[in-house]
């Protein structure tokens, strides 16, 4: 599945643009998670919506290809 965990949009649409968490290797949309963080600031900052683990998180901007191949194949 490659649908981001938040719009559960395909990742592809925003060619490379994702945050990745370095504890579980899982991306969403770079957009969507700073708007999710904005919304819950006080709960989620810096929090993976996979793993639910603090830190960690980093942007990355790859071809949609390496994004398919990080964040889907892990």
């Amino acid at each position: 599945m490659n649908e981001c965990a938040i719009c559960f949009h395909n990742m592809d649409e925003i060619k490379g643009k994702l945050t990745q968490c370095d504890f579980c290797k899982k991306c969403i949309h770079t957009k969507c998670y700073k708007l999710w963080k904005n919304k819950n600031i006080t709960e989620h900052s810096n929090k993976c919506v996979y793993c639910q683990r603090y830190g960690g998180l980093y942007r990355i901007n790859l071809s949609p290809w390496d994004s398919f191949i990080l964040c889907c194949l892990g």
